[in-house]
């Protein structure tokens, strides 16, 4: 079914007004810089998390009443 469905596309020549082909071509910009944006929020927020663990940890180390030696 693909095949047949292929085969119908290349036998007729499609036309695309340029104003159009534009929109696809910003939509595909704009797609492509939002999954950045995305992956870069992701990458972003486990790194917040891990240095909020951290500070979380030396809070901890701090409040204990044992002496822990560490350099800032």
């Amino acid at each position: 079914m693909v095949e047949a469905t292929s085969a119908a596309v290349s036998d007729h020549e499609i036309h695309i007004k340029y104003e159009d082909q534009e929109k696809i071509n910003q939509f595909a910009r704009y797609n492509s810089k939002l999954l950045e944006i995305k992956d870069d929020l992701t990458a972003k927020g486990k790194q917040l998390q891990n240095l909020t663990d951290a500070a979380q940890d030396v809070e901890e180390l701090e409040l204990s009443e044992d002496s822990f030696p560490f350099q800032l």
